[in-house]
């Protein structure tokens, strides 16, 4: 268990990894849904990445993420963390196992029902047990870091928990979830192994070795005792002949085909599951393990009839019924796939679409191609990649390879490609087989003692016994004049396809960019508005030192005045105010409080401030304010101290720096307050005043120095580096803006004078005979589409035009914004140096008022005892 006080930092960082990896993972299933929704296909890579997200990533972070809530809330309880940051990770690690138990629930579920995912989610028969397994795990983990704060017992408690729940999954264990036997043995020792390990717990809290010692120890005992037990426990089962109940059957089943068993192979153990129930959940556990062997195809197709009428499939085993029925479709050859209708209706539109659009081509010389070709190639693209998926859904499937070979002529015009389908489709239709289903090498990475008995049963035929002139052959089977096709084909190449999302890609770097600039700008102001802030609070930390100092000096210096009769009583200025007049409240220094009392106060804010001041110039530093001047003036700047020897006679004491004199006056004149009662003629009182005085003077240009000095702010901001900086926002972004417009309208121009060069009749001739009859029904209404089109494209180039207007704004925002940071920072500097002077000048009239009482009080005795004579009157 993490300690928060000792390994706060190291907490929040993995807290924070765990967290985001699971987060991140959520939003690329998200735009993942959003691609699959925009396009009806996915990339091959994500299709990787998803497998490696749902099967390593989700497991490895669900126990951590229930952790990690336990933690924080438990932080939260015993207040031991920084609040803010740890009620965020809570929710956000709270959210985030809500969704991974949803999550984890869908893929144990799909996982153990599925029959073309990789052989790393195949590896169990039932995924209940897994699952089970994860959330119990979870929910201890979360419960055993708040148990202390509930009741001191209470970690007793989960530890039952965590026995009854380890006994729920030993049932489970033996119902076989995993596809090995081994596996289902280190599943149930480790079950018992985690059991020890709590009544280890039990035992001996404090001697925590025990538990390891019992985890591990019992851990190899019982892997092998219950290896062994299974072993016995499956042999005796497989020689079962007679029919027991639905889930005894499935489980025989499964085992049957796992341990590569002679009654799976000699069909015994089928023969006795269809013969003894009609349970849907059966009849689909055989079609799922017998649909790879050819010998088993008509047990395979009578099951699936069987299934077709079946009424309440879990979600689990529809999703199983969906992929079997896959699997059948794409091995009958003439077969017609009803679920690619829309993909073949989509191909007829595309082909419609594009031959209208060379016909507007060729009737308007004026017009920006663009704005017709990339929506028209972005579709190609789109429906090339779901004809793909679906020949690799569907491999055997004839029909399907020649409805591809025509997309390759009408729509791609690749006629190297249509060749070869179009031969691989007259092949399959005579039974030949070129690629193995994704099915079937599922079933082979798991159970590879399978590979002799179905790949010798199966003959994959290939591509190299077709010659060029089988492809003319071919080819001329599938459209007339191909020559002129190929000149057709070398038109539409004079396209490209990467123009738009390259400046898709320029525009979302040019708002990374401003947002970056603009995230820049708002922290540095925000920074220096600290900073600014904090500059004045040294001010006023500095200024009140030195009031301080005066005011303690002065307390001391009536207290002096008071006790020579110099100054009246306390009592004497009570009775001549009279105490109805009294208000204590307005006065610097209180005449009804003792002098020494005023002056041990006035001595306590001083030492305050002095340390307020030493802290603010620590975390300044921290912060990368530059204070040097501050520091050297503070620590480096040497002033001459004068001393009073036994006959009072000053004497240098040499230089030291203005913190040594601060520290030093703080000390003596705190002694000689708090000792009470004493002589003032005491030279301990004639050094204090001597380190006042130099205080008193030197302190506002110690305060000075906070104006003086200014960190890095956005005023300093330099125009060059803004001009610099716009130099290569323009040379980057607008330079390559323009560039690939040129570009694309001078490949756009090659274009038109290729297609400028066919005639009419050449236009029909390219096109199938079935396809001319489309042509002339539906060309004029595809025309008026591709001419609306156009039309639209006066709205990308108006956007084009805005955006580049918003760009400048938006440099124009930054150039007002840097001025207005010069103007506030300005503005900061006023508004400190007022602060100076405002302290500095009622330092001196606080100073002067009470000088000036007691030099008339000075004189005035003087004058009484006639020791002051007639000139100095």
């Amino acid at each position: 268990m993490l300690c928060p006080n000792t390994y706060g930092k190291t907490w929040k960082i993995l807290s924070g990894i765990v967290i985001a990896v699971g987060y991140l993972s959520m939003i690329f299933f998200l735009l993942l849904i959003g691609l699959f929704k925009y396009s009806n296909t996915l990339p091959r890579w994500s299709i990787g990445l998803v497998s490696v997200i749902m099967h390593l990533i989700v497991p490895l972070i669900f126990l951590p993420t229930a952790s990690i809530a336990g933690s924080a809330l438990e932080f939260l309880l015993n207040l031991t963390y920084d609040k803010t940051i740890t009620t965020s990770l809570f929710v956000l690690a709270l959210l985030l196992w809500i969704v991974l138990i949803g999550f984890f629930y869908i893929i144990t579920l799909f996982s153990a029902h599925t029959v073309f995912y990789h052989d790393s989610v195949a590896t169990y028969f039932d995924g209940r047990s897994i699952f089970y397994s994860y959330i119990f795990n979870s929910i201890i983990l979360f419960v055993a870091w708040i148990s202390k704060d509930l009741n001191k017992d209470f970690p007793y408690f989960v530890g039952a928990i965590q026995i009854v729940l380890n006994v729920f999954l030993m049932y489970h264990v033996f119902q076989f979830p995993f596809t090995y036997i081994f596996l289902n043995a280190e599943f149930g020792a480790t079950l018992i192994g985690s059991t020890f390990a709590v009544i280890g717990y039990f035992i001996s809290k404090s001697y925590v070795p025990l538990r390891y010692i019992l985890a591990v120890s019992t851990w190899f005992i019982a892997d092998g005792v219950i290896y062994f037990i299974m072993k016995f426990y499956v042999k005796k089962l497989l020689l079962r002949t007679e029919f027991t109940n639905n889930k005894s059957a499935i489980i025989q089943f499964r085992l049957a085909v796992a341990t590569f068993d002679n009654s799976f192979l000699t069909g015994k153990v089928i023969d006795m599951l269809t013969q003894g129930t009609n349970d849907y959940t059966v009849r689909l556990e055989i079609a799922k393990f017998i649909c790879f062997f050819q010998e088993f195809q008509p047990q395979f197709t009578a099951q699936l009839a069987m299934l077709r009428n079946s009424n309440g499939l879990s979600l689990g085993e529809s999703f199983l019924f969906y992929q079997l029925r896959i699997v059948e479709t794409g091995r009958q050859p003439l077969c017609a796939v009803d679920e690619l209708i829309p993909l073949r209706d989509e191909t007829k539109r595309i082909e419609m679409k594009i031959r209208a659009a060379w016909k507007y081509i060729q009737n308007n010389s004026e017009f920006f191609a663009p704005a017709i070709m990339e929506p028209i190639t972005r579709e190609v693209t789109a429906c090339d990649h779901q004809w793909q998926d679906a020949l690799n859904k569907y491999p055997r499937n004839a029909l399907l390879a020649e409805e591809y070979a025509h997309f390759l002529v009408e729509c791609k015009c690749d006629f190297d490609q249509a060749a070869q389908w179009h031969y691989q489709a007259l092949q399959l239709q005579d039974g030949k087989i070129f690629k193995y289903d994704a099915a079937c090498l599922n079933f082979l990475h798991i159970y590879p003692e399978y590979a002799v008995k179905i790949i010798n049963k199966t003959v994959i035929s290939t591509m190299d016994d077709l010659d060029v002139k089988a492809k003319e052959d071919s080819l001329g089977q599938l459209v007339e004049h191909p020559r002129l096709r190929l000149e057709f084909q070398r038109a539409i190449s004079g396209h490209i396809t990467f123009a738009l999302p390259v400046l898709a890609c320029m525009s979302m770097l040019k708002c990374l960019a401003f947002l970056a600039f603009w995230i820049y700008l708002i922290s540095t102001f925000i920074g220096t508005f600290n900073q600014s802030v904090d500059r004045m609070t040294l001010i006023k930390n500095s200024t009140d030192i030195g009031e301080s100092t005066a005011l303690s000096m002065i307390s001391f210096a009536l207290y002096f005045a008071n006790h020579s009769d110099i100054l009246p009583t306390i009592a004497e200025m009570a009775a001549v105010i009279g105490q109805d007049r009294v208000n204590e409240t307005g006065y610097v220094i209180n005449p009804f409080y003792s002098y020494l009392l005023n002056a041990h106060e006035f001595i306590e804010n001083g030492t305050n401030s002095l340390v307020d001041v030493y802290n603010g110039m620590i975390e300044a530093i921290i912060d990368g304010d530059k204070i040097m001047n501050s520091v050297n003036t503070l620590f480096k700047t040497n002033y001459t101290i004068v001393y009073a020897n036994s006959l009072f006679m000053n004497v240098n004491g040499g230089n030291e720096s203005l913190a040594f004199i601060f520290s030093n006056y703080f000390m003596t004149a705190h002694a000689l307050a708090t000792k009470g009662d004493f002589d003032m003629f005491d030279t301990t009182a004639f050094d204090m005043f001597n380190l006042a005085s130099l205080i008193v003077d030197n302190i506002n240009k110690f305060a000075e120095t906070f104006v003086e000095e200014k960190g890095y702010e956005p005023g300093q901001f330099k125009t060059s580096t803004f001009i610099v900086i716009a130099i290569v926002y323009a040379a980057v972004f607008i330079t390559s803006d323009l560039v690939l417009i040129f570009v694309l309208n001078f490949r756009m121009m090659k274009t038109l004078f290729a297609c400028k060069k066919f005639s009419e009749e050449t236009f029909n001739e390219i096109s199938s005979n079935i396809f001319i009859a489309q042509i002339s029904t539906d060309a004029p209404n595809m025309s008026a589409s591709i001419s609306k089109t156009e039309k639209n494209n006066t709205k990308g180039i108006l956007l084009l035009i805005v955006e580049t207007i918003l760009t400048l704004l938006m440099l124009l925002g930054i150039v007002i914004f840097i001025l207005a940071m010069r103007r506030t920072s300005k503005d900061f500097i006023s508004m400190s140096e007022t602060l100076l002077y405002a302290a500095v000048r009622k330092s001196k009239a606080i100073e002067s008022t009470y000088s000036l009482i007691i030099a008339n009080s000075l004189i005035r005795v003087a004058d009484d005892s006639g020791s002051l004579g007639e000139e100095f009157k």
